[in-house]
């Protein structure tokens, strides 16, 4: 009994998680549905993120638009992905492809880690995007 007790908490704090993660989503993707945000975020537990390759969990994966709104994208399912934190803030309004031709290009200079953080620290510093 005691066991079955524990697994009920445990089920229940994960899927409070989840439903916590999908309504943080809505409010970046108004026009999208909780329900299909939540199958979003649970197809995508225990994948890789696109850019770096780190698995994704509940704690790391963070909603990005392919397109940034400031670039004309929309907040629709075909401009939605899952990402990690960590990619989505050096990806910034970055276009998609844009994002994986920089870090292909880090990437041939082993430099991936050192190019993000730059581009981070620039955009604090001078407030704008290069």
């Amino acid at each position: 009994m005691a066991r079955r007790e524990r697994d009920r908490r445990y089920a229940s704090t994960a899927r409070g998680k989840l439903v916590r993660k999908a309504n943080h989503f809505k409010e970046r993707f108004p026009g999208l549905e909780p329900e299909w945000l939540r199958e979003r975020i649970t197809e995508c537990i225990g994948i890789p993120c696109k850019y770096c390759h780190v698995e994704l969990n509940l704690e790391n994966c963070s909603a990005d638009h392919k397109v940034s709104v400031k670039h004309g994208g929309g907040n629709e399912q075909n401009n939605f992905q899952l990402i990690c934190k960590k990619c989505n803030r050096g990806k910034g309004d970055f276009d998609d492809r844009f994002f994986v031709l920089l870090l292909d290009l880090a990437e041939r200079y082993k430099e991936r880690e050192n190019l993000l953080k730059r581009l981070a620290m620039a955009t604090m510093v001078f407030g704008r995007r290069f």
